[in-house]
């Protein structure tokens, strides 16, 4: 920081002028710390497996002409680096060979001609290649989740946009969605096969092992309401995250007014996939 020179008189009136200035700085910089502190705690509360030498990545915006402004959507990502960090770049096959020379000038145009040609066939054989990787290649990212925060900084929403378990859950999309003549004792059986731990007979299972106290630190005590999924539909379109398992819950806690609210898991492992408020109408079992 550069030194300042300037005379008490003149700092104490620059003061005077800046302290709302500095109040909403310290504020928005309290604010920000406090939504990226608690959107950590809540992903480590919730995923504790992931190995702690990942590295967890925050993405968020507001208004850049508002002092104070609080963080209302907040993106985190846990991975194997910063999400978007480029490791290298792959414009076409790994490996590849470099190219050939241009035509020497020495050459009749005949002669030039079927160089040019060869070069052009050679460059089209590599890139028609299968081990070909297209594009940047980032860093792997295992979770990607965002979080929604009232004017209090209190978490309202939160929904995971990658889950853990995605490459299965497209892959047994895709296998179900194939087969438009599956019964559907025959779609519960595939899900097994693709290892899918809660299916929609395993409601009892799921129950017991379903355990809240890790959420409660961020919500209150929570009293569970109702524990139920969406029904496959006709088209079977729902079926990359079905059996959707939805608990609904009372969270209260110390001087605070009852809030009802809905927890979505994932069919795979169980995990927390999303988090909302409820009115308590919905609530109800």
């Amino acid at each position: 920081m550069k030194k300042n020179t300037i005379t008490k008189p003149i700092i104490l009136c620059a003061l005077l002028v800046m302290v709302p200035w500095f109040s909403a700085r310290a504020q928005e910089s309290h604010e920000t710390k406090d939504s990226i502190v608690l959107a950590h705690q809540f992903m480590r509360a919730l995923y504790p497996d992931l190995n702690e030498s990942r590295t967890f990545t925050v993405q968020t915006y507001f208004p850049y002409g508002q002092l104070g402004s609080s963080i209302t959507r907040l993106e985190v990502s846990i991975g194997d680096g910063p999400k978007d960090a480029i490791l290298r770049y792959a414009g076409g096959c790994m490996n590849e060979p470099p190219l050939p020379a241009a035509p020497s000038a020495m050459l009749s145009s005949a002669d030039a001609a079927k160089a040019s040609g060869n070069a052009s066939s050679a460059i089209s054989g590599e890139k028609q290649r299968t081990d070909c990787l297209q594009g940047p290649l980032k860093t792997k990212q295992f979770l990607v989740g965002v979080f929604w925060f009232d004017h209090l900084g209190h978490i309202s929403a939160y929904a995971v946009e990658t889950p853990r378990e995605l490459d299965r859950m497209n892959s047994l999309a895709s296998f179900v969605l194939s087969h438009p003549d599956m019964s559907d004792t025959e779609v519960a059986l595939e899900l097994k096969k693709a290892g899918v731990k809660y299916g929609p007979m395993d409601k009892q299972e799921f129950t017991k092992h379903l355990s809240l106290t890790s959420l409660e630190p961020f919500m209150g005590n929570l009293k569970i309401l109702s524990v139920e999924f969406s029904p496959l539909l006709p088209n079977r379109n729902n079926i990359a995250t079905w059996p959707d398992w939805r608990v609904r819950v009372e969270a209260n806690g110390p001087g605070k007014t009852n809030q009802f609210y809905e927890l979505m898991f994932d069919q795979f492992r169980g995990d927390l996939i999303s988090l909302r408020i409820a009115q308590p109408g919905d609530a109800k079992p």
